[in-house]
Parts: C-alpha cells; sequence; structure tokens
C-alpha cells in the first residue's frame, strides 16, 4: 500500500471539506473533451443506454412562442460576425461541450456576454428570462454575479467574471423545427432545446463557492439556500444503512486523492461529519451478505490508502479481508 503525507481523516461537525487545487486543470478537461468527440451523440443516458420515447413527440398547449421571440430579437442586435460566432447547426457537437469549470481552465465556444455591447447583452439576456422562471433567472443572473466577485477577489479576471458566459443558438429559432439554446460558464451550464411547444431543459449545471456575499458590489446575494437546506434535511433524516446506500461520492473523492497525490500534492487534510464529507462504511471479515450497521464502522482508512482494493468482488460490502484486499 502506498502511504502519504495526504494523512488520516478527521470527523469534525462544524469543519466543511477543504481540498487542495480542486479544480481539474486545463489539460485534464481539454482530454476529456477530447476523448468524447469520437463518440457518437445520441442523448442524455443514466447509464449509457437509450430509453426510448423518453420524451416523446407530443402537444402540451403551453405556448413556447416568447421564447422563439426573444431569440430571434437576441439574433437580430448581432452584427454577421457574432452571428457566426454564437450560431451552430442543430446537430452540432457543442451541445456537448459544457463545462462546469472556470473560463480560464476551458476556453468556451459561442458569444461571450463579456463581448456584447448593452443592448446585445439585454436581449440575450430577455431570452434566458423568456425561457426560465423568474426564480431561476434571477438565481442564475445571481451565480453569474457572484463569479464577478471571485474575479475580483483572486484578481483573474480572464476566467471569471460576470458576463464569462456564452451563449450558443442551435439551429433557427422556429415555432414548428426542433432548435435550442446553451448558455455555459463557470457554476451555470442551462441546455434548452425546443420542439413545438415542447421544451426539454437537460442537461443543467447549478452551483456556486461562494454562495453568498457579504461585501462590495455585489453584497447580500445568496444562491442556492433553500435547496442546500432542502438536501441537508434530507441527509440527516437518513439512518446509517440508508446514507449508505445513498452517498456515492466516497469512491469520486478517493479517487480525486489518488490522482492529486500522482500530480504532486504531499498535504491535505479532510474534515466534517457524516452530513458534509462522503464516507465509507467497512467490515474487516469476509461475509456472503451486508451485515448489520452496527457491526459496520466508518473508515477513514479508505482515504488513507490510495492502492488498496476495497470491494474487488463488487457486492458492496467494503473492506472484507478476504475478498476485497484492502492494504
Amino acid at each position: 500500500m502506498t502511504r502519504t503525507r495526504l494523512g488520516r481523516v478527521s470527523w469534525f461537525s462544524a469543519l466543511a471539506l477543504t481540498l487542495v487545487s480542486w479544480a481539474a486543470s486545463p489539460l485534464d478537461v481539454t482530454a476529456q473533451r477530447r476523448s468524447s468527440q469520437g463518440q457518437p451523440f445520441f442523448g442524455v443516458t443514466t447509464d449509457g443506454d437509450l430509453i426510448p420515447d423518453l420524451f416523446p413527440i407530443r402537444a402540451t398547449g403551453v405556448s413556447t412562442a416568447p421564447i422563439v421571440e426573444a431569440a430571434r430579437a437576441y439574433l437580430r442586435m448581432l452584427r454577421p460576425e457574432q452571428i457566426a460566432e454564437t450560431s451552430f447547426g442543430l446537430d452540432s457537437d457543442e451541445w456537448r461541450h459544457w463545462s462546469n469549470v472556470p473560463v480560464g481552465n476551458l476556453p468556451r465556444q459561442g458569444l461571450s456576454f463579456r463581448d456584447m455591447s448593452d443592448p446585445q447583452r439585454e436581449a440575450a439576456f430577455a431570452m434566458v428570462r423568456a425561457g426560465l422562471s423568474a426564480r431561476g433567472f434571477e438565481q442564475a443572473r445571481n451565480i453569474m454575479r457572484i463569479d464577478g466577485y471571485l474575479a475580483a477577489v483572486l484578481e483573474n479576471y480572464q476566467g471569471y467574471g460576470e458576463y464569462l458566459y456564452f451563449i450558443d443558438i442551435f439551429g433557427e429559432p422556429s415555432y414548428t423545427e426542433p432548435w435550442g439554446w446553451q448558455l455555459d460558464g463557470h457554476h451555470l451550464v442551462v441546455n434548452y432545446f425546443v420542439m413545438g411547444d415542447q421544451v426539454v431543459m437537460s442537461p443543467n449545471f447549478w452551483g456556486s463557492e461562494p454562495v453568498s456575499v457579504d461585501t462590495g458590489r455585489y453584497a447580500n446575494i445568496e444562491v442556492l439556500q433553500e435547496e442546500q437546506d432542502v438536501g441537508l434535511a434530507f441527509m440527516e433524516s437518513l439512518r446509517r444503512d440508508q446514507l449508505q446506500m445513498a452517498v456515492v461520492d466516497a469512491e469520486k473523492l478517493r479517487n480525486y486523492l489518488m490522482q492529486s497525490h500522482a500530480d504532486g500534492t504531499e498535504y491535505l487534510l479532510l474534515a466534517g461529519d457524516e452530513t458534509l464529507l462522503p464516507i465509507r462504511y467497512a467490515y474487516h471479515r469476509s461475509v456472503s451478505e451486508m451485515p448489520p450497521m452496527e457491526l459496520l464502522q466508518v473508515c477513514d482508512l479508505y482515504f488513507a490508502d490510495l492502492t488498496g482494493q476495497w470491494d474487488l468482488d463488487n457486492d458492496g460490502i467494503w473492506g472484507e479481508s478476504m475478498h476485497d484486499r484492502p492494504d
């Protein structure tokens, strides 16, 4: 087993998770994008298999005319070279090239709000507003504003900014033919597909770090507080055995630690209770079925051991001495 100075895990209910160099590097993200270019685009799935007729074509009775008109008004505001920059074919792979990472880590395609005049920017926002609820639009704008706050705090206006978000238009805005738009930038991604009076808004990414601002130009902005509170209340309501099934990020976190160590990180502290930090329950003996929860133990060694195979037999019982080869 490789022992590193990444350290053991400590559990403190008052502390949140702190990671070193959390953001993906430009090379990592670019490599992921290149690896996907040779794969056919056939839609959004949970496991790689399409579900036929998941979104059947049918009338909804809800007019999308305001969305179409707002998109056309946006395009009319642009110069020819800007139209070329913001426009893509309906089947373009650009649908897939969104990311939540900072623009400084992954350059985007499309037309940036930063490169628009004030009237053009207002037209772009009007298109986004037409497609979202009032609360959804305000939340999107506040995520963008917090990115402006980050740009000032980090003194990095090339990688962050309130207007460093990009608009793509796919196809021609139409009342009858399929088309769509995409809003892409740090911590905010909206994919919006329109077909007649149907809308499919997926996939999406809504996030923020920080989630509130107390000082400066963007003071008193908060985002995602209701979602955060509801999510935390749900996690706190679960029993330990339910948490074991519900929390799936422990392996992702360990993979990050392994990559971080390979990239040269020497010290890293994880802290938080089971409502804040992905945890791994383990059972050191070998069994044929899941042991009672009172026999499972929170195992911080899972995050310190970077080479052991903790569920080698894929039975969902972690740390069995004979079956899984934890080191």
